[in-house]
């Protein structure tokens, strides 16, 4: 969600213009002053501006908002470095020229209009904190390494599938794509996009209008909410709780991931999985109550929870993911139920509060260094001796092993 243009935007720097090849409008040459929010002047001596020239804004490190106003075109480089950018809304932009945003590591967030057509090669390459696009129908050409090095970004295309003109490696680092999006917009301060099956994800929030305790709506406009799309919860500093509805089916990647006054949240048995690194840094949650639809559980889910007690991982999980609880420190009790197969490597890891842990039969399989720094552990096999298959650093700690033991 773009927070819009500031009701006062005071700008004490001076933009530099130069007349275009028509004789009839500006484009902006440099900007030299210190300002953290831009909007770009719409007129000079009465003519329109146009443009923004190559590397108008390069390596500048202090702006924060940018707002284009009757801007169409955007040269290469023109924001190339700006690494404190943080929010963009192109307005009437028509293209976007190569590496326009390059290694803008602090954008979170961009609006495309329908109006933009190109978007040249690298423009958003090394934009690691974005977490969200659209892209438009209009868009019909797009370069290739588009969003290389976006490493939590999740892409929505109008369109139903690659155009011709988009460059064969325009998603060359493989963010996951939603294609035929049929509606996006932002409804009491959450952003969501309508797919084309017609179901809702929530994309985002603004973090400026989140209260301590969010309750997710099951739908909006009338279609159905199933799911929170990855990382739509980072760095959520003042979140305390969050109530999930029983439409959602899954928790995705990094959703909570470093909401660190996060203390409670209800997941409904509606969710069957839990993705990778979802609560990961949630530093002061202290219970969470997995329910018996959840079957699978990603790697660092609750890695670095060290206020996390105490946890059921329900009956149909077949896998621990690797350190999926590493770092939680003041662990005390864990259930493994008989249908878990496989322990992946670190997954208890720093468990230093864990005095005792049953593992079934059922596990054929513990990777390494599983029970390390668990110093206060003493472990109970079912097993009757060490299987084939646990490595031989399983419990490199060398904690007791009781085998044969019965739950």
């Amino acid at each position: 969600m773009f927070a819009g243009e500031p009701d006062v935007i005071k700008q004490t720097g001076e933009f530099e213009f130069a007349v275009n090849s028509d004789g009839e409008s500006y484009y902006l040459i440099k900007y030299t002053g210190k300002d953290r929010y831009i909007s770009i002047p719409k007129t000079h001596k009465g003519y329109p501006v146009t443009e923004i020239g190559k590397e108008a804004f390069k390596d500048n490190t202090i702006i924060e908002t940018l707002i284009t106003n009757n801007v169409k075109k955007i040269e290469d480089d023109a924001f190339n470095g700006a690494t404190n950018l943080k929010e963009v809304n192109l307005t009437k932009a028509e293209s976007i020229g190569t590496k326009a945003f390059y290694n803008c590591s602090s954008l979170t967030n961009v609006f495309i209009p329908n109006t933009v057509t190109s978007i040249g090669y690298s423009t958003f390459d090394g934009c690691s904190s974005l977490k969200s696009v659209i892209i438009p129908n209009s868009v019909t050409s797009i370069g290739g390494s588009l969003f290389r090095d976006c490493g939590i970004l999740i892409i929505y295309a109008e369109t139903s599938s690659k155009l011709s003109g988009w460059d064969d490696n325009w998603n060359i680092s493989r963010r996951f794509v939603y294609w035929g999006v049929k509606e996006y917009d932002t409804l009491n301060d959450i952003d969501y996009a309508r797919l084309s099956d017609d179901k809702i994800i929530i994309r985002g929030f603004n973090p400026n209008s989140l209260t301590t305790d969010f309750v997710l709506p099951d739908t909006i406009n009338t279609y159905q909410v199933t799911a929170i799309q990855s990382f739509a919860f980072y760095n959520c500093y003042s979140l305390t709780s969050v109530i999930i509805p029983n439409s959602v089916t899954s928790i995705d990647i990094g959703t909570f991931m470093n909401c660190s006054s996060l203390t409670s949240i209800t997941i409904p048995n509606s969710v069957t999985s839990i993705g990778n690194q979802a609560f990961y840094y949630c530093y002061s949650l202290t219970s969470v109550t997995i329910p018996n639809s959840v079957t699978s559980i990603g790697y660092y889910a609750f890695r670095d929870c060290s206020s996390l007690t105490s946890i059921i991982i329900p009956n149909g999980v077949t896998n621990i993911g690797g350190a999926i609880f590493s770092g939680c420190s003041s662990l005390t009790s864990i259930t493994i139920p008989n249908s878990v197969t496989r322990i992946e490597g670190y997954a208890f890891d720093g468990c230093s509060s864990l005095t005792s842990i049953f593992i079934p039969n059922s596990v054929t399989r513990i990777e390494n260094y599983t029970f390390r720094n668990c110093n206060s552990l003493t472990i109970y096999a079912e097993a009757s001796s060490k299987p084939s298959e646990w490595s031989s650093d399983w419990n490199c700690s060398n904690r007791p092993v009781y085998w044969g033991a019965k739950r």
